[in-house]
């Protein structure tokens, strides 16, 4: 796919989004950003209970999952790591993809959908 027509990060985590909630699932996009100090967007300061958090908060079918979506080969930080290590031993999964396809073939590998 040319650089052009490539989605941009946002519309592959509301792909993701919009998937799992047509699906029957419930999804949520988050901001893990920052939060704009005194209005300002463009100085945001940590939200330190955030920390790490997934791009996108899922429930399917009795599962939590938390999807961070990563440019191909680009890995986790330090704060994903640990938050990985917290969601699974709480019984969750914590993926990271580089794009809707790479989500849905986990998905599709993982058993929690058909082909």
């Amino acid at each position: 796919m040319s650089e052009v027509n490539k989605p941009t990060q946002a519309q592959v985590k509301r792909a993701i989004a919009d998937y799992v909630n047509a699906s029957g699932g419930k999804a949520t996009v988050i901001n893990v950003a920052g939060i704009p100090i005194k209005g300002n967007i463009k100085k945001l300061r940590k939200n330190k209970d955030m920390s790490g958090m997934g791009d996108v908060l899922i429930c399917w079918r009795s599962k939590y999952l938390e999807v961070e979506l990563k440019k191909p080969k680009q890995k986790l930080d330090p704060d994903q790591e640990e938050r990985k290590i917290e969601v699974e031993r709480a019984g969750g999964e914590y993926w990271c993809v580089d794009g809707f396809d790479d989500f849905l073939n986990r998905m599709i590998d993982s058993g929690r959908i058909r082909e």
